[in-house]
């Protein structure tokens, strides 16, 4: 494990090692290309940008003036790192470790990470540049890379990046904001000059994992255009197509900074359709083995068939399960106000436990079916609810004023809703609701990994 110290002394050595350590690695000459119309002083402008620390000498305007002649060199440069540049910015790396007295795992993972740091920053200025440049050959250069992204092992900031430049080259910037947003949040563009959309826009946010299903819609008739950050924190770009009697594509940028630790409190009927509809949401894990679960409630007043299915990134396991509302309480909420009910493994109610708001006196003691409620909430309070009962695995979980339906899990410990029909991947489940009842349908994070994971739910009525 690193230590604090440790890190301050290998700051201070870094610092002295960067600048040496880049100009020999420039020293060792560029990638191998076929161009013969790159000079020596070009190969040396672009090296000094893909190199540079601060970067405040005009380096990638210099590329940018290099235009066509550059694109095989960046081209190259991106597609593979030279090994002569690697291997050297890995014996500086290793120096740096050494001096800052690192041994054995530490110093391997210090190099490693930042030897991969290294490769995303040439990568991704090689890309920048090209799009900058605009010709069709860097045009194309670009749209290869990123069609072979996969192959080239591509870190998902480069892939972003890559995209950023390519839009850079392509289209027109929407405007210069520089747009914020935490995860789901709903962002609203106008054209510019506040002319009206066309309404058969359509959103892309690029390298997201499901970029094409993030739009909304339409407000203000159709001056404003709506979609969701949908993707974990980073920096994205976005572009909004088939814009105008000559369908031209625009762009912005998105820094989506934050992602939740819980699910959305609010359950939301989709009775009514219409049908299909897709759902983004985010299942992180705080803390094991407690699952998360985000439930969609159907009450149809005569037969309903209905088909969802589950898709998600990363390594999680997540299952879709069928519920009566009846075994959910708190669907009505009030204000300063936080219930829910308890269960136990294999999905049981549980009595007799305590349940308690931490930092505060506020607590309750679920009822025999596992219903709770704690009143009196401060207004706006958010933070930490525990539930606590003797011979069962204590649960600590995120929840704020006015949450309902907080599923509370004390495990014994087992796996969560073990009772219940699991489905594995791909995970579609079709389920008939008679008419006058209502059902939860629920999407449940079931593994024990840290990961976070994005999920697809689409929802139809055949």
């Amino acid at each position: 494990m690193m230590t604090a110290d440790r890190s301050r002394r290998l700051q201070h050595v870094f610092a002295e090692l960067t600048g040496m350590a880049l100009v020999f690695a420039a020293a060792c000459g560029p990638p191998e290309t076929s161009s013969n119309e790159l000079t020596e002083q070009g190969r040396n402008a672009i090296q000094d940008w893909l190199f540079c620390d601060d970067c405040r000498a005009g380096e990638r305007d210099s590329v940018r003036a290099l235009g066509n002649a550059a694109v095989p060199f960046l081209g190259s440069a991106l597609r593979r790192i030279p090994d002569h540049w690697r291997s050297n910015m890995r014996s500086r790396y290793l120096e740096a470790a050494s001096r800052a007295q690192l041994h054995n795992n530490d110093s391997v993972l210090y190099v490693e990470f930042h030897l991969a740091n290294f490769d995303a920053a040439v990568q991704s200025r090689s890309g920048f540049s090209l799009g900058d440049i605009k010709t069709a050959q860097a045009i194309d250069t670009l749209r290869n890379a990123l069609r072979d992204s996969l192959a080239n092992g591509y870190r998902a900031d480069v892939i972003r990046d890559l995209h950023h430049a390519l839009l850079t080259a392509t289209a027109a910037r929407l405007d210069n904001q520089a747009r914020m947003a935490a995860f789901l949040d709903t962002l609203w563009v106008s054209r510019a000059g506040n002319v009206p959309w066309d309404g058969d826009e359509t959103v892309t946010l690029k390298g997201a994992p499901f970029e094409r299903d993030v739009m909304v819609g339409f407000r203000s008739s159709a001056a404003e255009l709506g979609f969701v950050a949908a993707a974990l924190p980073g920096e994205y770009a976005f572009s909004v197509a088939n814009v105008g009697t000559r369908d031209s594509q625009y762009f912005g940028a998105l820094r989506i900074t934050s992602f939740p630790a819980a699910p959305i409190a609010f359950i939301p009927d989709v009775t009514s359709g219409p049908f299909p509809r897709v759902f983004l949401r985010s299942l992180t894990r705080t803390t094991s083995p407690p699952d998360f679960v985000h439930y969609f409630r159907f009450a149809p007043a005569s037969s309903l068939t209905i088909t969802a299915e589950a898709v998600w990134t990363g390594p999680s396991q997540i299952d879709l399960l069928w519920d009566n509302c009846s075994n959910r309480s708190g669907f009505a909420k009030t204000p300063r106000q936080i219930s829910g009910h308890v269960i136990g493994s294999s999905g049981e109610p549980l009595g007799s436990v305590s349940v308690s708001l931490v930092g505060t006196s506020l607590s309750a003691i679920s009822a025999p079916g596992g219903n709770f409620e704690i009143n009196s909430v401060p207004n706006g309070w958010s933070g930490q609810l525990r539930a606590v009962r003797p011979g069962f695995t204590p649960v600590t979980l995120e929840a704020w004023e006015g949450a309902g339906d907080v599923v509370v899990m004390v495990p014994q410990p087992a796996a969560a809703f073990s009772a219940r029909t699991r489905h594995a991947s791909p995970n579609r489940v079709s389920h008939q609701i008679p008419g006058g009842a209502c059902r939860l349908l629920g999407v449940l994070r079931s593994d024990t990994t840290a990961a976070p994971a994005i999920v697809k739910l689409s929802i139809n009525s055949p």
